[in-house]
């Protein structure tokens, strides 16, 4: 073909683009987003990698039902978000079972007691002060460790006597006490005051405070000691003392990073348990078969992607602190991807009844409304510091509100800035209240709907229910497509 010929096809086909564009333009859309598909909702749920009985439950139920439904097949899509890199550290090498770090012990592990905590040489004897107690010492357990002892900093006891408790700090409950008194003082040693308590095996993650208060009746003044001036002994990171805010201002917020000065009246002896768990070798051993394991769930992982279709792998890390930043990719990919209005998250433990959700999203007209949030809301919740949900970066006492997690429907519009966003969005303990924090700015049309199941439990008129096994989940909607109604058939 002549040069000519070529070059008035060329010019044909960028004018029928330019049209295109300029079509596209005048009503408010790109090229790109023309071609993207076009859903109602798009649901995603969080999925772990190894859950695949949890993701083949779904399918058999509500999920398969979605999929092969002559209407929601083509106005819903379904994905399990699933992070696409696996934890490499094996799960009892971590240092706790929420994160991806490993415990790396700065020394060697050796039997017998150890002092946690102990006052300096006289050459840099610490300042002490008094304040009116109780006094708390918090810490965290990274390995198993026997507490043998509890006592008293310094050798000085009050008249009126003193009384030293090993708490749960997750369950609020005593393990152990022992009172000091100038009748019966306990053992000195070392410039400290102890006395022996029946041994007791704190297990990996344990979080616990050991607490000195008064025997007086009256409030009494403690002897105590600033805890960054004491000698520490967690043998490496077997142990890791916790600073913990002992006041809050009126303002009932504490910008991050406040200096905060903590003073401790308490200590307590321990020893490693079974330090031969932390030896090389069978961390060799440990990391060898974790490898083996993680090969064979990712050739499962891969088949099972390839064979449904239905997974979205999300450039992540997959550990329980990841939620926050999984659900922000589950956003983005939404948002790059597809056109919708709606998504609605769930966990892959949970029931959903799309029928009912469809006909929610009409009854409450939510397709007029922008800046939708619809679910059921929990609202001055408190800032917990101890055990799954604790949150070491949230300055305030309580959340905003956020949405219960088996379920939560959120409007494009929000969407797409948390998308937009993503890269300034800091993570917190869990994409609950995550979301709840990142939304707060923004006012939110929250539509709370006690539909939305926050517990475990079963309604004939909710949309969700959390915490299943996937034979509950399994029973549920076989009473559902029997008798229509899911809690049960009489």
């Amino acid at each position: 073909m002549e040069w000519w010929r070529w070059g008035a096809v060329l010019a044909a086909v960028v004018s029928l683009s330019l049209f295109r564009d300029f079509i596209f333009s005048s009503f408010g859309l790109s090229s790109v987003e023309e071609a993207k598909p076009e859903y109602d909702i798009v649901i995603g749920i969080l999925s772990a990698r190894e859950n695949f009985e949890q993701r083949r439950a779904l399918r058999a139920t509500w999920v398969g039902y979605i999929q092969q439904h002559p209407d929601y097949s083509r106005r819903v899509l379904v994905k399990f978000i699933v992070g696409s890199k696996p934890c490499p550290v094996p799960p009892p090498d971590r240092l706790d079972p929420f994160t991806c770090q490993k415990l790396s012990l700065s020394e060697t592990i050796c039997a017998g007691e150890v002092v946690a905590l102990s006052l300096a040489s006289q050459n840099s004897f610490p300042s002490s002060q008094q304040q009116t107690g109780p006094v708390e010492t918090h810490f965290t357990v990274h390995h198993p460790v026997v507490i043998t002892k509890l006592g008293v900093l310094g050798g000085d006891i009050p008249a009126e006597g003193v009384r030293v408790r090993l708490v749960d700090s997750a369950a609020k409950e005593d393990l152990l006490s022992v009172n000091f008194t100038s009748d019966d003082p306990g053992l000195q040693t070392g410039g400290n005051t102890f006395k022996a308590v029946q041994n007791y095996v704190l297990p990996k993650g344990f979080q616990g405070t050991i607490t000195v208060e008064s025997l007086a009746a009256d409030i009494e003044l403690l002897v105590t000691f600033p805890l960054d001036q004491l000698q520490v002994n967690n043998k490496g990171g077997v142990l890791q003392l916790t600073k913990t805010v002992d006041f809050m201002p009126e303002s009932g917020y504490l910008p991050p990073h406040t200096d905060v000065q903590q003073h401790t009246a308490a200590t307590f002896m321990y020893r490693v348990f079974e330090p031969e768990f932390l030896e090389q070798a069978p961390q060799d051993l440990r990391a060898k078969d974790w490898t083996g394991k993680l090969g064979a769930e990712q050739q499962h992982l891969e088949t099972e992607v390839e064979r449904y279709g239905d997974i979205l792998l999300v450039e992540e890390e997959e550990f329980y602190r990841n939620l926050p930043r999984k659900i922000l990719g589950f956003y983005k990919w939404v948002t790059e991807n597809v056109r919708f209005n709606f998504t609605l998250k769930t966990d892959d433990d949970c029931f959903i009844d799309v029928d009912k959700i469809a006909t929610g999203i009409e009854t409450l007209k939510l397709r007029e409304k922008s800046r939708v949030w619809w679910s059921r809301f929990r609202s001055g919740w408190a800032v917990e510091h101890h055990g799954k949900w604790a949150e070491q970066d949230y300055p305030s006492p309580v959340y905003p509100a956020f949405a219960c997690g088996a379920g939560n429907m959120l409007s494009a519009d929000l969407v797409s800035w948390l998308a937009k966003n993503a890269h300034e969005l800091r993570p917190y303990q869990g994409e609950d209240v995550s979301l709840g924090i990142w939304l707060a700015a923004l006012g939110p049309n929250l539509i709370c709907d006690h539909s939305w199941q926050c517990e475990e439990g079963c309604t004939t008129e909710m949309y969700s229910s959390p915490e299943l096994q996937p034979t509950q989940l399994m029973k549920m909607w076989s009473n559902l497509q029997r008798c229509g109604n899911a809690c049960q058939c009489t």
